[in-house]
Order: structure tokens, then C-alpha cells, then sequence
């Protein structure tokens, strides 16, 4: 690698904030901290946030830059007084105007750009949201951004091939993570036979979440096992969910905590016994590689992309049905005593594949090869 630093910018809406509740904030976040931190590259990011007064503010993360407009035209001024700054240009999530009038500046500019995907190609969120005004939208302007890319980048092989209905540029893969600075160690449960177990749910309450069909699981459970656990709900909720939960008199097996951060939901996770994502569609959710991290043993639906690590027995997956869920619930409470070496290969899992300092450093070479080759 030459003397001269690469210098990458991501670009998003939102301000790359570790304590948000929106994942693609907190995947920025943790790449460009660990690409900071590999020698020869530097990390920057450039954001809109239309809730911002000002119309442009600098925000120092821990160990990267932010540069946040507040209106687009901001951030297009900024690419054309800066595209030469950077070697290559990082887009975020499908479907943003924002991203294809940028992408378009980057084209005249000749400036290489990676798109990553972050799930929003899934046909089951598309059918379910303007499905008919999308393919328009994609065939009129988002798939210049596609096929102008550099790459697409994909979280699981799975991601692929969506991706692959809408162009032919060349995907990578490389997962989610967590920060290893951040990596607990193993938990050690001591639950007596009359201890409830408590699982934690981190999220939004949307179509694709799925909580329903958690709460249509609990009520399915037997007295025994429904009096053996209660689940914390972490994120908004509004009084059509709290109904729901009584009309199925199940009231007593939640905890409705609302949205916690930093080390408000970092305390809750520590006081869980495990972690519960019972998503119609996701792609590695934050939450749960931060439930990993953390050493907490999961329940989490195939759709959810997390197959590829099933083997590593650190959860225990499950159909997005009531059904499944509630015979996911029964098994880990019938297997508290396997709860300890779930939590040791949790935290195996993130040490060896699901780390930020490991995917940023396969990042680099990415964007290294991007460049010079």
C-alpha cells in the first residue's frame, strides 16, 4: 500500500450514531471505527439529517467524522467541492433518492462507489410497501445507482440473490458485527427451578418484526411454561400492541420498557437470561450480534439470514410462526441447563466471525483492490 492514506466516505441519512435504534447508523458506525484503526485508511462520513437546525455541523464520533447537512443540496455541494478527496465512496440502503442523485454526481465524477443493500431489496418488505411505485422507481432511476456500482454489497449469500433480480453488478459478502472491545465474557446461569427466565426484545414493532406472532406464541404455551418467562420489550410501542397483548392474556409475560440506549439497554441486556427475534425478514439484526457479544444465548427465525452459523449452537432457530416460536420457547426452557454453553458459543461466534475488527480488515482489501487494480 502506498505512503498516502485511502480515504473512504460513507454516505447515509442519519448521523452514524452508536446510540441509535436504526441499524444501518450503528454498521457505519462500527466500520468506519475499525477501518480508522488499520494502518493507511481513513474513514469519514457524510450524512443528511433534516431534523438538524444547522446547515452543516461537524460531529466527532470516537474515531471518525461526520460532515451532517440538513438538506440535500448540502451534501451534493459538498461532493462536487470534495469527490477528488476520497478515493472511493461508500452508499447506504436501496430506495433513497438521495442515494441515486448522488451516485449520479459520482459517475461524471468518476469516483468508484460500493452500494450495500442492508436488506431492503427482500421481496416480502417490497410487497408489502408501494411494491408497484418500486419497480417504476427502479427501472426509471435506481438502477443507474446499481449498475454504475463498483460492487453491492451483501450481509448473506441469501441477500444475493435478490439483489440478483434487480442487476447484474458484482456482489461481495461480508456479514454484520459487533466490537470486540465491547465482547463480554461467557455468562454463568444460575436459575432455580422457580426463577422465571427473562428474554429481551430489541426493536421495532412493524409488519416485518413479527412480535405478534411472539405474543400468539406465549399465549399457546402451557400454564407451566407461560408462568416460566417474561419478555422485555425494548422500543416504542403504542396502545393498539398494549391490546393486543391483553385481548390474548398473555399481560403478564411482558415488560413494556419502551426505547433504551447506551447504558440504560446495556443494563437490561446484562438482567436477560436470552434474546428473542422472531422477524418475518431481516439480515444479521444489530440487536442480536449485540446479544452475542454481550454472551446471551438466542431464539431467532431462519428468515432472519442467521443459518449459516447454526452450527455454532449459539441459538436456536425457528420459523416466524406461532408454532415454532413457542416450541423455540419451550425448548430453552426445558434447556436452561444448556444456557452456559450457548452464552460460551455466543460469544465464540462474534470472537471468530461476526467482529467489526475482522470484516473491517476484509473491507479494506476490498476497497484497496477497488482502486488499484
Amino acid at each position: 500500500m502506498s505512503n498516502k492514506n485511502m480515504k473512504v466516505l460513507h454516505f447515509t441519512l442519519g448521523k452514524a450514531n452508536p446510540l441509535s435504534g436504526n441499524g444501518i447508523n450503528i454498521v457505519i458506525n462500527g466500520l468506519c471505527n475499525h477501518l480508522n484503526d488499520i494502518s493507511g485508511f481513513e474513514c469519514e462520513v457524510l450524512s443528511i439529517s433534516r431534523k438538524q437546525k444547522q446547515k452543516y455541523k461537524r460531529i466527532d464520533r470516537d474515531n471518525f467524522v461526520v460532515h451532517c447537512f440538513n438538506k440535500l443540496s448540502g451534501v451534493l455541494s459538498f461532493v462536487r467541492s470534495n469527490a477528488s478527496n476520497y478515493d472511493i465512496i461508500h452508499l447506504h440502503n436501496a430506495w433513497t433518492w438521495e442515494n441515486d442523485l448522488v451516485s449520479a454526481l459520482l459517475r461524471i465524477y468518476k469516483i468508484p462507489y460500493i452500494v450495500s443493500i442492508h436488506c431492503a431489496l427482500q421481496f416480502d418488505r417490497l410487497e408489502n410497501s408501494n411494491y408497484i411505485f418500486k419497480k417504476i422507481y427502479h427501472k426509471l432511476f435506481q438502477n443507474h445507482t446499481f449498475d454504475g456500482a463498483a460492487l453491492i454489497h451483501a450481509s448473506t449469500n441469501q441477500e444475493t440473490i435478490d439483489i440478483a433480480k434487480f442487476t447484474k453488478t458484482k456482489t461481495i459478502v461480508l456479514p454484520n458485527g459487533a466490537s470486540l472491545h465491547k465482547l463480554a465474557k461467557p455468562r454463568k446461569f444460575e436459575i432455580s427451578d422457580t426463577e422465571k427466565l427473562y428474554g429481551i426484545y430489541i426493536g421495532r414493532l412493524s409488519k416485518e418484526k413479527n412480535v405478534e406472532s411472539l405474543v400468539l406464541a406465549i399465549g399457546m404455551l402451557e400454564r407451566q411454561f407461560r408462568n416460566a418467562i417474561k419478555i422485555r420489550i425494548v422500543g416504542p410501542h403504542d396502545k393498539k400492541f398494549v391490546e393486543f397483548i391483553m385481548n390474548n392474556n398473555v399481560q403478564d409475560c411482558f415488560e413494556l420498557m419502551g426505547p433504551l440506549f447506551g447504558e440504560d439497554k446495556i443494563s437490561v441486556l446484562n438482567e436477560s437470561h436470552f434474546f428473542v427475534h422472531p422477524s418475518l425478514s431481516d439480515q444479521i439484526p444489530t440487536a442480536w450480534v449485540e446479544a452475542l457479544s454481550m454472551g446471551l444465548p438466542s431464539l431467532i427465525t431462519r428468515q432472519s439470514m442467521v443459518s449459516y452459523w447454526y452450527n455454532s449452537r449459539a441459538f436456536i432457530m425457528m420459523e416466524p410462526t406461532p408454532e415454532s416460536i413457542a416450541n423455540g420457547l419451550m425448548s430453552l426452557i426445558q434447556g436452561k441447563d444448556k444456557l452456559d454453553e450457548m452464552s460460551r458459543n455466543a460469544i465464540n461466534l462474534v470472537e471468530k466471525e461476526l467482529n467489526w475488527a475482522v470484516i473491517s480488515k476484509k473491507f479494506s482489501k476490498i476497497y484497496f483492490d477497488l482502486v488499484h487494480n
